[in-house]
């Protein structure tokens, strides 16, 4: 699985295409990554939109795009964000690409545990998005906070309690 670090990689490897209209859309056919949306939104809505900005949370990615589009990603184990030349051709592990004018962003994951997640939201992130913990590293992330969660789940094993996404993302 990415680790931290790997993610802010990813996130920064679509920068290429802020600012860039987006001109066509390519959906896996037999995709699972879209559990939590519905391709074909994701079809009309990128198409013709810009990428604004992008964001990481733990190991959450969301790209913003033109006309309030949210796009949410998770690497899972074995997902990749990479950009290609425009006339890039989609492989069977490519289950997301954006093509713009001036390159092809591609969300690649050959056993398919990543998730691709979209929403339109004209109010900011989606609320997904919004009701992530606070990262490790942030003012919001206390040691009150720690305690209390930890106090909640005495019976669990510290090991699992760690790793606990809930909590600590990352």
């Amino acid at each position: 699985m990415p680790e931290l670090a790997e993610v802010e990689y990813y996130r920064k490897e679509w920068n290429p295409g802020i600012g860039h209209r987006i001109e066509r859309v390519h959906l896996h056919p037999r995709s699972r990554l879209f559990r939590e949306t519905s391709p074909s939104l994701i079809q009309r809505r990128l198409k013709g939109a810009s990428l604004i900005e992008s964001f990481t949370h733990g190991k959450n990615l969301l790209f913003h795009f033109s006309g309030d589009g949210w796009l949410g990603g998770h690497l899972g184990m074995t997902g990749e964000l990479r950009t290609e030349i425009p006339e890039f051709q989609p492989g069977k592990h490519d289950h997301l690409v954006l093509f713009t004018e001036t390159v092809a962003l591609v969300f690649t994951d050959p056993r398919m545990f990543g998730r691709i997640r979209f929403e339109v939201s004209p109010h900011g992130p989606p609320d997904w998005w919004r009701e992530l913990p606070p990262e490790v590293l942030s003012k919001e992330f206390t040691a009150e906070r720690v305690a209390g969660f930890l106090a909640r789940h005495q019976k669990t094993p510290i090991k699992t309690a760690l790793l606990d996404q809930r909590m600590f993302p990352g």
